[in-house]
């Protein structure tokens, strides 16, 4: 598994920042952001960092409660999280700017406050992500998939 680029993470809060402020902007579309959003955020990365340490015991110790096919799934899990994490970045930066750009409207104060802590949970989602599939990467010399060759089977 190839490691996720952090300047791709960059580049797709950057546009998704974009999207999401030109759509909200026209002033048609106005999605509240609920304060819920960035609890089940924070609770997703505190998930995946649990099930990370116990990658990261597997990797290093070779036991823990975890079995390989549960650490492919984390490592999955890390890479999709920082993904995510990174569109909902540039998502809320979007929401977060029609807050302080409409502050004399009655939904802005409170809109402005979830949408910076929902931002604030959304990098950190994209943190753990990234630190996760970090725990998740083999030593080098530890990948059994070097020895295989492309269609999966052993060489001759």
């Amino acid at each position: 598994m190839r490691r996720t680029p952090v300047a791709w993470l960059v580049g797709v809060a950057v546009v998704a920042f974009a999207l999401a402020w030109a759509v909200l902007r026209m002033g048609r579309v106005f999605v509240p952001v609920p304060w819920a959003t960035g609890v089940v955020l924070v609770l997703l990365a505190v998930l995946l960092l649990l099930g990370g340490r116990s990658v990261r015991r597997l990797v290093e110790d070779g036991e823990a409660w975890i079995s390989p096919i549960g650490a492919a799934r984390v490592a999955a899990l890390a890479q999709a999280s920082a993904w995510v994490g990174s569109l909902l970045v540039g998502y809320f930066a979007a929401q977060l700017l029609i807050a302080v750009v409409n502050w004399h409207a009655e939904f802005a104060a409170g809109h402005l406050w979830s949408s910076i802590t929902s931002g604030v949970a959304a990098l950190v989602l994209v943190v753990v992500g990234l630190l996760v599939e970090h725990w998740c990467s083999l030593p080098p010399g530890d990948d059994d998939a070097t020895t295989l060759t492309s269609d999966g089977r052993e060489p001759a």
